[in-house]
């Protein structure tokens, strides 16, 4: 919990963030349903055991009691890549003893295809990737908000900060308009203008003030911790200066490793090709093998051969078809978002060069209006301007600070979402999941 006016670094604020937030946790609890069915879809091509067991205690045609009949049967099965399918039941008879029974099943064409047995546990594994990059950009996610909505805040202190100048200025050309009015030098209507300016900043204020608190309501539920007031530090320019461009190439493979869109067009992809391979594998005769023995008495043995040949199925044809239609429209879809991103990131990276430009261009002009502010403050004192002239230049150099600090805002803003679209969320803020995540 925060108390009043707690000073809060912006990695203070990430920390809390990562430890507190709702959806990262949320997102933590949706990994171990993830991760389990994994597991579900492994299982199925191991040794699976159950256990039935019946007692007969009536028969029903006389409706008499007869000696009871009672039998325990545990049932081990397994099934291969391969479709081959191993059953072993050791029946128990209460009266008679041991039974045992192993039957063995082999498709020979139709389900003989590691491809087609292994297709929905490789899907799912497949799916348990992309939920791991999702649950990742929902760190990531979480960590940008933090950042941009604490860059927000920054930026509204400037904006007020500014204001309450401005409403000085105007409160200060009010008094000495409503002075020239009472001497004849200046109309009724301008003391009325000056009282609007002065009106016109006042709810500026107001309104910026609002909007403050629903930033700092908003950090607080990022980082899901009460609170009633926060102090935040200005840190933009160290926080552009930790800011590197990444290169073209670096920001292209970090959009095609990450974007969400993207890895499920691709898994769609994937998806559609093994349903493919599926469905041409359902029009393919059905031959298998059946093998049952009794380890007891070999010769209780018997081999079947089970014959199943579709005839003209048309709805499996179709099946063919549908399938490749989506093949052909994933492909084109992936296309199309490939592009996109590559597109995305060529303008992430001249937008940013662009801004880093013209934040060096204002730090010139910056600099020069502080040698300015010196240079005058000191002719001021010597009697050679007036207050009025110094004050202009001072109004001057605190717009170059506003415009300096806008310019540094937007490029960090834009860096971090283009970090958080890479996978990255800044070097300083590196999201990195363990291995069994």
């Amino acid at each position: 919990m925060l108390g009043q006016a707690n000073a809060l670094t912006i990695d203070e604020a990430v920390a809390l963030t990562l430890k507190n937030n709702f959806d990262i946790e949320a997102a933590r609890l949706d990994r171990r349903s993830q991760k389990f069915n994994v597991k579900v879809s492994k299982d199925a091509f191991k040794w699976q055991n159950s256990i039935t067991g019946e007692s007969t205690l009536m028969d029903a045609s006389s409706s008499e009691v007869v000696q009871s009949s009672s039998s325990i049967t545990p049932v081990s099965s397994i099934q291969t890549k391969y479709g081959t399918e191993f059953i072993f039941q050791p029946h128990f008879h209460l009266d008679s003893g041991l039974d045992p029974e192993i039957t063995v099943k082999q498709n020979l064409l139709r389900g003989f295809n590691p491809d087609v047995n292994l297709a929905d546990l490789r899907n799912t594994i497949d799916q348990n990737e992309i939920d791991k990059i999702n649950f990742k950009n929902t760190i990531s996610n979480a960590i940008s908000d933090t950042v941009t909505t604490y860059i927000e805040i920054i930026n509204i202190d400037h904006k007020i900060r500014s204001i309450k100048r401005t409403l000085k200025i105007n409160r200060e050309n009010l008094e000495q308009t409503k002075i020239k009015f009472q001497f004849g030098e200046a109309a009724k209507t301008d003391v009325i203008n000056k009282r609007v300016s002065v009106a016109s900043s006042l709810s500026d204020l107001s309104t910026s003030q609002s909007e403050r608190a629903r930033k700092i309501n908003d950090l607080l539920s990022l980082m899901n911790v009460k609170g009633t007031e926060i102090v935040v530090e200005d840190q933009l320019i160290e926080l552009s200066k930790s800011i590197n461009i990444p290169s073209y190439e670096k920001t292209q493979k970090g959009l095609l490793t990450n974007n969400l869109d993207y890895l499920n067009l691709k898994l769609t992809l994937i998806k559609n090709k093994r349903s493919l391979v599926k469905v041409k594998d359902a029009l393919k005769i059905g031959l298998s093998l059946i093998g049952t023995t009794n380890p007891k008495d070999i010769s209780d043995s018997n081999l079947k051969v089970a014959l199943d040949a579709p005839i003209h199925d048309i709805n499996k044809e179709q099946a063919v078809v549908n399938a490749k239609v989506e093949i052909q429209k994933s492909e084109a879809a992936i296309n199309n978002k490939r592009i996109e991103l590559n597109n995305r990131a060529y303008d992430y990276i001249q937008e940013l060069k662009l801004l880093d430009k013209s934040i060096k261009e204002q730090k010139k002009e910056l600099d020069l209006r502080l040698n300015i502010v010196s240079t005058n403050q000191e002719r001021f004192k010597r009697g050679y301007i007036s207050s009025f002239e110094l004050s202009e230049q001072i109004n001057e150099k605190e717009e170059a600070v506003d415009k300096y600090n806008e310019l540094i805002s937007q490029f960090a803003n834009k860096a971090i979402t283009l970090y958080h679209e890479m996978g990255l969320t800044l070097d300083r803020w590196h999201v990195q999941l363990p291995k069994d995540y």
